[in-house]
């Protein structure tokens, strides 16, 4: 198709006359007759103003081919650039002016929803330990029946290392357990229960947990997923299972989702009342 044919058939598409395209380029009304009659192209000067006056651009008049169509924008997007393009350069000011404000007024309303987001506390799955706990935990080193170690808040319900554990309110109380890095580092200790996370946790191995908001992929850690506490390695978007018996578990609602802890090893527990090691 030559330009020529393309600059009909746009004005047949859009209701235009002959005699409004020679009205608004200053081309005569007997030359732009000619180029239909003739099938001749326009002087190149004048494709710009013919563009303009058909409301497409010009790499579409000459080549049929528009890039905006090729950027993956919708219908929408593109009627808005064909209006945009049809007004004077006054009304183009106060497009984009609007354009601005409206930009900002969303920008306040999605930083204000972020904000509201962020003020939702996660439910309170690991509640703080009673104050003589806490006060256990002040003392770094102490000597039971002649094992050194130190105490830390164990809570009493399991972490699944299987399809999940509802924990609700779990409480905490002071054990004794063998002194270690892991232990010195951990700020609580929680007992595995299920066998996902073999060979490296088991059935009932007490793990230290390193509090953390915000857990790396490829660490694993302590996580809350719609109520069920697990030890899961984090993927990318899944929790994974060390046991490949057991498949991933796909995060699909991220405002049930939460980041307890990194777990960082197991510790040994000292039985207060005989000094002998258990799990």
């Amino acid at each position: 198709m030559t330009i020529s044919q393309r600059i009909f058939q746009i004005m047949a598409e859009k209701g235009l006359k002959q005699n409004e395209l020679a009205s608004f380029s200053g081309i005569s009304t007997s030359a732009v007759s000619a180029w239909n009659k003739k099938n001749l192209n326009p002087a190149a000067e004048k494709l710009s103003i013919i563009a303009d006056f058909l409301n497409v651009s010009l790499e579409y008049l000459i080549t049929g081919k528009d890039s905006v169509k090729n950027t993956n924008l919708s219908d929408d997007e593109i009627k808005l650039l064909e209006y945009y393009k049809g007004f004077d350069e006054c009304n183009k000011c106060r497009i984009l002016e609007r354009a601005e404000t409206l930009s900002e007024l969303d920008a306040e309303e999605k930083a204000k929803k972020e904000t509201e987001k962020t003020k939702k506390k996660p439910p309170l799955k690991f509640p703080l330990p009673p104050q003589e706990v806490m006060d256990a935990m002040d003392s770094t080193n102490f000597t039971n029946y002649g094992v050194v170690g130190l105490y830390i808040a164990e809570y009493d319900s399991p972490v699944s290392a299987g399809n999940g554990i509802e924990i609700d309110d779990a409480q905490a109380e002071p054990i004794f357990i063998e002194d270690s890095d892991e232990a010195r580092r951990a700020d609580f200790v929680l007992s595995v229960k299920g066998d996902s996370m073999e060979p490296i946790y088991y059935d009932g191995d007490r793990v230290a947990v390193e509090k953390s908001d915000f857990i790396e992929v490829g660490e694993i850690g302590i996580f809350v997923y719609e109520g069920d506490v697990f030890i899961k390695k984090r993927g990318n978007g899944e929790l994974i299972s060390l046991n490949k018996k057991y498949p991933p578990i796909k995060i699909l609602n991220y405002d049930s989702f939460f980041h307890k802890g990194k777990v960082i090893g197991k510790v040994e527990v000292v039985n207060n009342q005989e000094g002998q090691h258990k799990k």
